[in-house]
């Protein structure tokens, strides 16, 4: 068959050629250890592969990522395949290898009972659509930061604390995330070796990146009745970019107005998010409202606009009936965090 795992060496000669795409900024040594550390994590080696697709003549013209995820929607689980780093040798590109092993890898997701594929699009929608790909988010939101119109009296009187994110209690968080994941149309599923995965790759980057990347960071809440928020963030220039927002009800008040907190400390003058953590996903409270009332001096009115990413485009294709229904639901409930 075209499409194999690839061996070691294999996968050391495709890395050659992707650093120049996907490097991070990392040294060529570093971007060699940063992927043998996601391969050979506790949560990589169970749930992480390198594929290649083959000529006739056996050699490798394609490759990608693919990845063992867990979809939940109510109570159900629902195995999926997540795609990732999909590339073409460049002595190959221009001969529809790129397709060749997207649609080799939903031949093997439907050999497998893979309910579905997941991926995250940086090159538009249109040549994933024609392997029957579905584009379910690309909505940006951005809250402006106005200094000058904040009622500090307002804000003061939160009580939360800030951690390194790969510092986090992961127990805590995988906790809370599952029983909020309860509540949502669908997301996917964490581990305790998932989190930990995700924050060791960060910190990778954060520490032997040449482009200063940044060190996410945790936001908690708790009221002292079981309930917990919490808030992933990273600073990047001017904007304060919240990746994930998992918050309980009574204290979705609370944790945005941390993140407002945070954003001011540290002189943003953006909050920047997906989709994923608009209003809508909180029933019954609304952020402008929550603006108006407990950030700003009376009478002023925040910005809040929303824009079409360009990247990270969350694309769906469905492969049991099941979850063709996720396909309707807006606004995506796919987390930043999630990105593969």
């Amino acid at each position: 068959m075209p499409l194999q795992p690839l061996t070691s060496i294999d996968a050391l000669s495709i890395l050659h050629e992707t650093r120049k795409i996907w490097s991070a900024g990392l040294r060529i040594e570093d971007y060699y250890d940063f992927n043998d550390m996601q391969r050979h994590d506790t949560w990589g080696r169970r749930n992480l592969q390198l594929f290649g697709y083959t000529t006739e003549k056996g050699e490798i013209a394609a490759s990608c990522k693919l990845y063992k995820l867990t979809m939940t929607s109510g109570p159900k689980d629902y195995p999926c395949y997540g795609v990732g780093a999909i590339f073409s040798r460049n002595k190959f590109r221009g001969q529809g290898f790129g397709g060749k092993i997207v649609q080799a890898v939903i031949q093997k997701a439907k050999r497998d009972k893979q309910a579905g594929l997941l991926l995250f699009s940086d090159i538009g929608e249109a040549f994933y659509e024609q392997y029957g790909f579905n584009e379910i988010g690309s909505i940006e939101m951005t809250v402006v930061v106005d200094r000058e119109q904040t009622d500090q009296d307002k804000l003061s009187g939160v009580d939360y604390h800030v951690i390194p994110f790969h510092l986090a209690n992961f127990d805590l968080l995988d906790r809370h995330h599952r029983r909020w994941l309860r509540r949502r149309p669908f997301g996917v599923s964490r581990s305790l070796d998932y989190f930990a995965y995700k924050a060791r790759k960060e910190d990778f980057l954060n520490r032997h990146s040449t482009l200063s990347w940044p060190m996410l960071q945790l936001i908690m809440v708790e009221d002292g009745q079981g309930n917990l928020s919490y808030a992933v963030y990273e600073i990047g220039g001017p904007n304060l970019r919240v990746l994930e927002l998992v918050s309980a009800a009574p204290l979705v008040e609370t944790i945005w107005r941390a993140v407002f907190i945070e954003a001011l400390k540290h002189n943003c003058r953006q909050i920047k998010s997906w989709e994923s953590n608009i209003l809508e996903l909180c029933p019954g409270f609304s952020l402008k409202s929550f603006l108006n009332g407990i950030v700003y001096k009376k009478d002023f009115a925040p910005t809040i606009y929303y824009s079409q990413r360009s990247w990270g485009k969350v694309m769906l294709l469905p492969l049991e009936n099941e979850i063709r229904p996720w396909l309707r639901s807006f606004p995506s409930p796919i987390l930043e965090l999630d990105h593969l």
